[in-house]
């Protein structure tokens, strides 16, 4: 067996262990190919894994499965992919699973909510806790590999304009699905940080500066507001939900990014 299957092997073996027992240790780094270096691995051979579906299969894991392997494969690459494999990587990140909506977000999910707590008292409010975080859990357990798993790509992707508008329409996304700031912040203070690289690198021009741009501006703009928990509102006699609101810009790095790109856009044509 290859060192890559053996590996694909190890991993799947890794997940499925957990799910059955959760009180097993799983990986919280990417680091399988640090523990067990291979030269024979190289970062083509990890991209043509991540760029398909590991195995066919109809688990109900199988989402977080795909996620878990893919992202500890890539500890088999350093650095970021050769400029030669940015479309197929860039793709495969596009490609990466969908998130779930967090509980609370959806038009539909506040209105069964307002159902659940609708004509309770205040000994009630402990149930509907309980159910929210149940829905939660389930939403924190399956977006986990995902955001691991474009974390890691992201961070390999060459610094191009099609990478980094991939990397804006991800962030974009974990705003709309409700993911905690704490998920997003790393990934948008990357994109700020690759953008200004990009910038003043050759590839630019005025096109690609000024579509950049508009997309910055759009995730700077963008918020999610979600129910969160109940409260009893005695002058109201009633339970009232909570709600708490994400966004793609809580400390105006986006903005600013946006203003320099639109400056960068101006300066090419002389103004």
């Amino acid at each position: 067996m290859s060192a890559i299957n053996q590996a694909v092997s190890d991993l799947s073996t890794e997940f499925f262990t957990v799910m059955r027992d959760p009180e097993k240790p799983i990986r919280i780094e990417c680091d399988y190919f640090k523990q067990h270096p291979c030269p024979d691995v190289t970062p083509a051979s990890v991209l043509a894994i991540v760029e398909r579906r590991i195995a066919p299969t109809t688990n109900p894991d199988d989402v977080g499965l795909q996620s878990y392997v893919k992202w500890q494969l890539l500890s088999a690459v350093p650095d970021r992919f050769e400029v030669s494999l940015t479309t197929r990587a860039v793709q495969a990140y596009r490609r990466s699973p969908r998130l779930m909506y967090r509980p609370g977000v959806s038009v539909d999910d506040q209105r069964e909510l307002e159902q659940l707590a609708r004509g309770r008292m205040d000994d009630a409010a402990e149930t509907i806790e309980h159910n929210i975080e149940a829905r939660i859990g389930r939403f924190n357990k399956y977006n986990g590999p995902i955001l691991k798993l474009r974390g890691a790509l992201y961070k390999r992707l060459p610094v191009r304009y099609e990478s980094i508008a991939a990397g804006v329409d991800d962030a974009f996304e974990r705003v709309a699905c409700g993911i905690e700031e704490s998920e997003t912040r790393p990934l948008i203070e990357r994109l700020a940080d690759d953008a200004r690289e990009w910038m003043k690198g050759p590839s630019t021009n005025r096109e690609t500066l000024t579509s950049l741009s508009t997309s910055v501006a759009r995730l700077s703009k963008a918020k999610t507001t979600y129910y969160v928990g109940v409260k009893w509102k005695e002058d109201r006699r009633q339970l009232v939900w909570q709600t708490r609101t994400v966004s793609g810009d809580e400390k105006g790095t986006l903005s600013g990014l946006a203003a320099d790109l639109t400056a960068a856009a101006a300066r090419l044509d002389g103004r």
